[in-house]
């Protein structure tokens, strides 16, 4: 008996038939033929040349075939990544900005808790990116590190690169500040503006610190740093409850103001500081700083100026970058001015817009002033300024019971004002200025500057234009004010 297995190589031949088909079909069989060649491939070869046509068949389903798309390219992949970091980084750095003005300082550990916490809610920050931020921060001087403690950071840096710095309603107290180079410090660079301003210290315990309280308004990190006529301006600040111990290298107290913006109203109270080790330094340092001991301090505080500072009345940089410049209704009274170079002061810039208008400098005392009245709308800060036709326009400016002494080396009144927009309706009453030393300077200056005298005036004006001046057709100096 002869078994044969059905496999895949063997397996039964069948003869095949041929099929007589009827002539319709055959018919439609070549109709079809002809429609489905075009429909698919056009010529119908089966090679594939530039010039053939293609179509997709929109309506073709199947349930067994699957589309794969490809993966993001790897480039791009990165270009995202490094995108979306960019963008983290950015929220970071604000976020450590924030906390720092809120809190002014706190040690490295805690600024990156705080700033991990304060970001969780928006994304998951990287640790390591977070300490990134923060020394790229303190490289750009947002952020300043206690070369002593570097785990500390605190506010400092005010009026950087010519900045303005608003600081105030700081309190620090119940602490303790061991063996650092600094403990209480204010620093600002020359240059600045803004203001610092009610500060409490109190409750500081201080063991071996070199200098212990200081206000150091001319920082500076080169030997090339030039003084500057601004600065930030500090005042109200309080120190009560300071006690411990200090670096003998150093004094432990040190007011080192600026001479433009003194500092004011300094306040001290048990304050009791010893040397670590060694004698007694007593000999605080202070510069142009003013204020009161309510107790006495330890080492003695003698330094302290009381009062209050010179100021120079000064309205100035008034249009300064053609910029538009609106002053009206102030009122300077009842002032001591002594040992200035100049007294009341309207400094403006050529080129801005805008109006200075109902000044009233009345009851002044001039002790030794160089410019005791002055009115200069032609300030310059080099040689190439070059005149403009626009100008701040001065007018309503009242001078009422001025008198005093003034510095011989320049005229006391000075009225410099625009060739374009005259000063107008300046009125003098009252004003008695004689030289502190040498003859009597009779010889006011003037320009383009029209007012009145109620009283006669020493020494005699008599440069000031009667009426009022003839102005440009369609000229307008103060739009918007």
């Amino acid at each position: 008996m002869t078994v044969t297995f059905l496999t895949t190589g063997i397996w039964p031949s069948y003869k095949m038939f041929g099929i007589n088909l009827p002539s319709e079909m055959v018919k439609c069989v070549e109709v079809f033929k002809e429609f489905y060649e075009k429909k698919t491939k056009d010529p119908a070869t089966e090679t594939v040349s530039r010039t053939d046509v293609s179509e997709f068949n929109s309506k073709f389903t199947a349930s067994m075939c699957r589309i794969k798309i490809p993966l993001r390219h790897v480039d791009d992949r990165k270009k995202f990544i490094e995108n979306v970091d960019k963008d983290c980084r950015y929220a970071i750095d604000a976020a450590i900005v924030k906390i720092r003005k809120g809190k002014k300082a706190l040690g490295h550990q805690q600024l990156v808790s705080d700033c991990a916490g304060k970001l969780s809610q928006m994304f998951k920050p990287d640790i390591k990116t977070i300490k990134i931020c923060i020394e790229d921060l303190i490289t750009r001087d947002y952020l300043e590190r206690d070369m002593e403690n570097p785990n500390m950071f605190s506010i400092g840096s005010l009026g950087v690169h010519n900045s303005q710095a608003c600081v105030s309603n700081i309190t620090v107290r119940n602490t303790v500040i061991r063996d650092s180079d600094n403990g209480l410090r204010v620093k600002t660079w020359q240059g600045g503006t803004g203001s610092v301003s009610n500060l409490l210290f109190e409750n500081i315990q201080m063991e071996n610190v070199l200098n212990c309280i200081i206000v150091d308004q001319y920082y500076c990190q080169s030997k090339d740093c030039r003084n500057e006529t601004s600065a930030v301006r500090v005042f109200d600040v309080q120190y009560r409850n300071i006690k411990g111990t200090y670096d003998v290298r150093s004094a432990p107290i040190h007011f080192a103001c600026s001479d433009t913006v003194a500092c004011t109203n300094i306040t001290m109270s048990e304050v009791e500081l010893l040397p670590e080790e060694g004698e007694l330094v007593d000999d605080p340092f202070c510069w142009n700083a003013y204020g009161t001991q309510e107790t006495l301090t330890i080492p003695p505080i003698d330094c302290l100026l009381d009062g209050s500072p010179v100021v120079e009345e000064g309205i100035g940089s008034l249009g300064v970058h053609n910029s538009q410049a609106c002053v009206s209704n102030i009122t300077v009274r009842n002032t001591v001015i002594r040992d200035s170079d100049n007294g009341l002061r309207v400094k403006t810039w050529q080129g801005g817009t805008g109006s200075v208008s109902n000044l009233l400098f009345e009851n002044i005392e001039m002790e030794n002033v160089l410019n005791c009245i002055i009115v200069d709308q032609y300030y310059c800060q080099s040689k190439d300024c070059r005149n403009e036709t626009s100008a701040v326009r001065v007018f309503d400016v009242q001078y009422r019971n001025i008198k005093g002494t003034y510095d011989v080396r320049s005229a006391p009144i000075h009225f410099a004002c625009s060739d374009t927009v005259a000063c107008t309706n300046i009125t003098m009453s009252e004003v008695e200025l004689l030289p502190e030393e040498g003859e009597l300077v009779d010889d006011p200056f003037c320009w383009n500057a029209y007012g009145t005298q109620e009283t006669l005036t020493i020494p005699p004006i008599d440069c000031l234009l009667d009426g009022s001046p003839v102005v440009v057709e369609g000229y307008n100096s103060n739009p918007g004010c």
